[in-house]
């Protein structure tokens, strides 16, 4: 089986998160792919930026999808440790990034599923940029979306934090998932069985100590996404 290193919003222990800076850093260090966010300027555009309004990040207030495109990609998201990046495109980093990385696009929902209709047109504009033959895989919480990735014949991962989660979809809709992507906590014997079972890939979330790493890669986990690619870069070469 096949192991992925997934750098979760790029290299983000190190640099600044969900920016090209970062996802070239995570390449650079061993990553294989990269998880990073999905949001929908005012003017319809896929923006790569986790949360929903812009304070943590950038010298900038609101929420993100009250800005344009052009706007938001002005704007510098900052690093702890000083590092800045601009704020990108989907378009634009899957452009720059072809053959260097398949890319975990985590769809960011509201949690009112498809019938919400920002929803669906975050979803409608991240299918026009993903092409069905490319290796990038569509995720999120929301099962509506995942759904939707599926009707869509895109590889499609449903993002769990509960077990009970996984009740959304039917068996049908389970077993045409590319990936069950499992907060790493919830991951025992049991769950690792179940999933694989189903015959579908097995991740983890998010995960920055080696020995919890080692552990669910031994339970038969395809792909760990860590904050710090530059670390677990050395050691899985060597070890995982």
């Amino acid at each position: 089986m096949r192991r992925w290193l997934v750098g979760h919003r790029g290299n983000s222990a190190h640099e600044p998160e969900n920016t090209h800076a970062g996802f070239a850093s995570a390449v650079a260090a061993g990553a294989h792919a990269i998880e990073t966010d999905l949001r929908l300027s005012r003017d319809g555009h896929v923006v790569l930026y986790h949360d929903d309004v812009l304070e943590r990040l950038t010298a900038h207030s609101g929420s993100v999808e009250t800005l344009t495109v052009a706007e938001l990609t002005h704007l510098s998201v900052r690093h702890p440790n000083g590092r800045e990046d601009h704020i990108p495109t989907l378009t634009d980093t899957l452009r720059k990034f072809e053959d260097r990385a398949w890319f975990y696009l985590e769809l960011k929902s509201d949690g009112q599923g498809r019938a919400n209709p920002h929803n669906a047109a975050l979803l409608d504009a991240t299918l026009a940029a993903v092409e069905p033959t490319t290796s990038h895989v569509l995720a999120s919480f929301d099962a509506d979306l995942v759904r939707g990735a599926i009707e869509a014949q895109r590889a499609a991962a449903l993002i769990v934090d509960r077990w009970e989660a996984l009740a959304v979809l039917t068996e049908r809709e389970i077993k045409a998932l590319r990936a069950i992507s499992l907060r790493h906590d919830l991951i025992d014997a049991r769950a690792a069985k179940q999933i694989l079972e189903w015959d579908i890939a097995l991740w983890a979330w998010t995960i920055d100590e080696r020995e919890e790493a080692t552990r669910v890669l031994d339970l038969g986990c395809e792909a760990i996404c860590t904050n710090n690619v530059t670390e677990f870069g050395h050691w899985w070469k060597q070890d995982a």
